[in-house]
């Protein structure tokens, strides 16, 4: 079996991993991945002898495999060089859904000054432009505005200006500003030129970036919150669906759109914007607090006001109760135990704050659509 990507972008190397993970899974795939995306590459697939190939289309040479008599499936970002003429099994990214994760992350946290940052458009960048839509109008619908800025991919000779063009940029907009990026490589150009202009991350500016990258996100200063776009996923479902295809099923062609796993917190938006200090510090108590069955009472009691004065205020700043705030809480800790761990449900129920699986399994299904098995299943990675 042949994988014709480039590995040196970093969701494609989780787009790797994912197949390898299937093919280990497997146990009778041999697997091919040419070190370059040259001409010489290209010509190594095309003369090869595969018994399926899975191909990148955010590269422009990846329609010249069609040329193969072999089952192909097709991965990418969502845009790039698919067409849906090809009639081939396509898995992408849901830019949508990515958008909307970095968005419900920054509103929950207060914010009501916004901004994304992506790429100028070229053919095969056409994510940056679908993330940075989506997550407009998710902003809107949220009743506030949303200022955009994109800039062309750097090269070493450039960087240096355009840094001074973003530093510019951000020194312009209201603060605290909480700002979604394309990717984490432009997430982390905005962190370096908030530090050429002097502001603070996360407390003027709050980041959150694209693609969860583990071998940078962990170790920038500070270290960045990413939404994990489930780029594994759609290379262990890629290779399921070539897998099928080589066995002889029938495979409908057309797009499959992966959903992002979830938002992974760190440092550059660990920050409340709220003016109302009482506010703010029920938000800080909640978080710490939420798995140990508190309520409004306890919410409350901590920082020295009476249960309407919060009540009111809660509300009228942040849009949702007290209690609400401690549900969503307690559901995004359950999300994150079933994709992280391999524990029992009754064990994630305990550890999230619910009283039973029962009851996390109704709060899980109204705000996912899914049972706690079902998202297990559909958001784990696939080692787990």
């Amino acid at each position: 079996m042949g994988v014709f990507l480039e590995v040196g972008r970093a969701a494609m190397r989780k787009v790797v991993s994912g197949v390898m993970e299937f093919a280990h899974q497997r146990g009778n795939w041999n697997v091919c991945i040419p070190e370059s995306r040259s001409s010489s590459s290209l010509e190594t697939m095309l003369e090869g002898h595969w018994d399926g190939v899975i191909v990148g289309f955010d590269d422009p040479h990846g329609p010249e495999l069609l040329r193969l008599s072999v089952p192909l499936v097709g991965v990418g970002g969502g845009y790039g060089w698919f067409r849906s003429s090809m009639k081939i099994p396509y898995v992408g990214t849901d830019n949508t859904a990515v958008s909307q994760l970095a968005a419900d992350h920054l509103l929950e946290r207060g914010f009501v000054h916004f901004a994304y940052c992506g790429y100028s458009p070229t053919p095969v960048n056409g994510c940056s432009e679908r993330r940075e839509r989506a997550f407009h109008e998710a902003i809107c619908r949220a009743g506030h505005t949303c200022t955009v800025k994109n800039i062309p991919d750097t090269a070493s000779n450039t960087w240096e200006s355009l840094s001074a063009e973003l530093a510019d940029w951000l020194s312009s907009l209201p603060r605290p500003l909480g700002i979604m990026t394309s990717n984490d490589a432009r997430a982390l150009q905005i962190i370096e030129a908030c530090r050429m202009a002097g502001l603070r991350v996360p407390e003027d500016v709050a980041v959150v970036g694209v693609d969860n990258e583990e071998a940078v996100c962990p170790f920038s200063d500070p270290p960045l919150t990413s939404v994990n776009q489930g780029a594994q996923q759609t290379g262990y479902e890629a290779a399921l669906l070539l897998d099928r295809c080589m066995d002889g099923e029938s495979v409908a062609p057309g797009k499959r759109l992966v959903l992002p796993v979830g938002i992974v917190t760190r440092g550059s938006t660990e920050v409340l914007a709220v003016d109302d200090n009482d506010v703010a510090s029920a938000l800080q108590f909640i978080s710490k607090h939420a798995c140990r069955r508190i309520g409004l009472d306890d919410v409350s009691g901590a920082i020295g006001t009476t249960n309407s004065t919060l009540r009111r205020r809660f509300k009228a700043i942040l849009g949702r109760t007290v209690h609400e705030e401690i549900q969503r809480v307690r559901i995004e800790r359950a999300k994150r135990f079933l994709i992280s761990t391999d524990w029992t449900f009754r064990q994630v129920a305990r550890e999230s704050g619910f009283c039973s699986v029962q009851h996390m399994t109704t709060r899980l299904r109204q705000a996912t659509g899914h049972t706690p098995r079902v998202y297990r299943q559909r958001y784990a990675t696939p080692a787990s």
